[in-house]
């Protein structure tokens, strides 16, 4: 049975031991935020062993009336003997810490992004690129060789492999019927890695998927996969969708050239 303990720490938080079976498509309030906050982050890292708490954090202001749609999230291991201490939890050395926001006034509720950090989904990212900071003169073919020699399983060449390893049954209960529209691996200029490195890094798979939700409105996201073990890190809401991207819209509008 699904654990659930809420304390008080200076905001709301709410402590989650995670559950074995997952909810049907038509079970979940689309308004239980944390719940939905809970199933995607179980799909998107599934199988943990031992299973780890789930601390979820208000991320509204105390003072704001509104709805608790943005919602911080760390996994990490809390003994028993601590979550029975009476002792205001803490979740020491998060494995993985997520921020996701839903959109409170769309009918479906629907997720607007969520952003992963942390060793469990990021740990060997990180590492590459910070080895990559001090070759900024590199050309792209030389970090794509430097990320297979680093032992990335999902290179620019694993398109159907990356689209094959997407949780998006598990995800279908939380975002909806999703539909992948392309793939296409990024590798960002070494020069800007620095700043990009902060949002999701330099080498990722981008993958423009459809939801089509319970209602039947639709929205587009990019899903972000880093290319060690093919697992998402983030995904955002593309607010003006284009092609080749999703296919079927206009192409991105670019300036004349010069003479």
């Amino acid at each position: 049975m699904d654990a659930l303990a809420i304390c008080w720490a200076g905001s709301f938080t709410l402590v989650a031991l995670a559950q074995e079976r997952p909810p049907h498509y038509t079970e979940i309030p689309v308004a239980d935020y944390a719940s939905r906050a809970k199933g995607i982050i179980r799909a998107l890292y599934p199988g943990l062993d031992p299973p780890p708490t789930m601390v979820i954090s208000d991320g509204r202001d105390w003072n704001d009336p509104g709805e608790m749609n943005v919602l911080y999230v760390e996994l990490c291991d809390i003994s028993l003997a601590q979550l029975d201490s009476g002792e205001p939890w803490q979740c020491p050395n998060p494995m993985l810490k997520a921020h996701l926001s839903f959109i409170y006034w769309s009918k479906d509720k629907k997720l607007g992004d969520i952003f992963l950090t942390g060793p469990l989904p990021r740990g060997r990212q990180d590492e590459f690129e910070h080895m990559m900071r001090s070759h900024t003169d590199w050309s792209e073919a030389q970090v794509i060789q430097a990320l297979e020699e680093a032992g990335a399983k999902y290179g620019p060449d694993k398109k159907q492999q990356v689209i094959g390893a997407l949780p998006l049954a598990e995800l279908r209960p939380y975002m909806g019927e999703l539909k992948v529209e392309s793939a296409r691996f990024d590798v960002t200029d070494p020069r800007d890695w620095k700043q990009s490195a902060s949002l999701w890094g330099g080498c990722v798979w981008l993958v423009p998927i459809t939801a089509t939700a319970r209602s039947g409105n639709k929205t587009h996201y990019v899903f972000v996969v880093e290319p060690f073990g093919g697992r998402v890190i983030s995904i955002w809401t593309m607010l003006h969708p284009t092609s080749p991207d999703f296919p079927g819209f206009p192409p991105v509008e670019r300036p004349p050239s010069g003479p």
